[in-house]
């Protein structure tokens, strides 16, 4: 057996004594989970993450195993932030236009802008 095999089998061997040891605090963070949870309309998933970390000392000889539990609490939000560069495009009493309007006037604004346009005649001959 190599070095590396009786690294692995310590950890092996180690590894399930140390999740018992915190039993206790596994348990604990489950709680705290679905207390939570309770009254919740959408409850959150239970999931507890508990690390297994491995340290070898290749010049000493030796291997730390250590292992912890934690709860993740996530907030999640999402927003669109404006383009400072695309102004709002808005209507003749200031509302903004609906995005079915507003995203192919920018697209044609950018193409003008990429083509170096100044500007545009209409058919009347008007600027």
């Amino acid at each position: 057996m190599n070095l590396l095999e009786s690294v692995a089998n310590e950890v092996r061997k180690r590894a399930p004594a140390a999740i018992v040891e915190l039993e206790d605090k596994i348990q604990e963070a489950i709680n705290v989970i679905l207390e939570e949870n309770q009254g919740q309309e959408e409850p959150k998933p239970v999931v507890v993450s508990i690390p297994i970390s491995v340290k070898w000392n290749i010049d000493e000889g030796s291997v730390e195993i250590t292992t912890s539990v934690s709860v993740k609490h996530r907030v999640k939000d999402s927003i669109k932030l404006q383009d400072p560069n695309q102004p709002e495009l808005v209507d003749r009493d200031g509302n903004p236009l609906p995005q079915s309007v507003a995203k192919p006037l920018r697209q044609i604004r950018g193409a003008i802008l990429e083509s170096k346009v100044n500007h545009i005649r209409g058919e009347g001959g008007a600027e």
